[in-house]
């Protein structure tokens, strides 16, 4: 199995695909993008349809622009499927799992040669199973955690002493006048 073959047809398609779905995501324009790429709108335009050849650098640089992940706009692209790149725009996995891999890289080294193909399928499947289990039971948990919690609404009018924690609420001290140390405040006595 060889590198893949950045000009096989439909990957233009893909490209445009997810860029144009990532930028719409960020709420911007073409020539948004254009100008802080520095590019001409029409050359971004182009660059966006797919109809230009496949350019990992230009991709990582509107990754950038968009606060996307150009591993999983790339992965998207391979896989075939342009809504991963939009699942982790904001967790970046597709990075991640590039650091990830370039740490077992440099740790397992040679060792890397060794493992057969149905040790790394295993391997990869618990790995992708566990993932999946923590994000379901991480949804789970805040949803148990929530309902256990019923949001109340405050109360019409507060006095002084229902207000003390509001002081967290206060500006910083160079913006207030600093209170005086009461009889009670153990800080007073430092």
């Amino acid at each position: 199995m060889g590198p893949p073959d950045h000009d096989i047809p439909g990957r233009g398609k893909m490209l445009s695909r997810i860029l144009k779905a990532l930028r719409r995501l960020r709420g911007l324009r073409p020539i948004d993008v254009a100008n802080a790429m520095k590019m001409k709108p029409r050359s971004y335009e182009y660059f966006e349809s797919g109809k230009a050849r496949l350019n990992v650098d230009r991709v990582h640089q509107v990754a950038k622009i968009l606060n996307a992940d150009p591993y999983a706009i790339l992965a998207a692209i391979d896989i075939g499927s342009p809504a991963f790149a939009l699942r982790t725009i904001e967790n970046k996995m597709g990075t991640l799992w590039l650091m990830a891999l370039l740490e077992f890289d440099a740790t397992a080294q040679d060792d890397i040669a060794r493992l057969a193909p149905a040790v790394l399928i295993t391997g990869f499947t618990k790995m992708f199973d566990e993932l999946l289990f923590l994000a379901r039971e991480r949804d789970a948990s805040a949803e148990d955690w929530m309902s256990d919690k019923p949001l109340q609404a405050p109360p019409a009018e507060l006095g002084p002493e229902e207000c003390a924690d509001d002081k967290a609420l206060d500006p910083p001290n160079g913006d207030r006048d600093p209170e005086p140390p009461s009889d009670s405040d153990p800080e007073a006595d430092t």
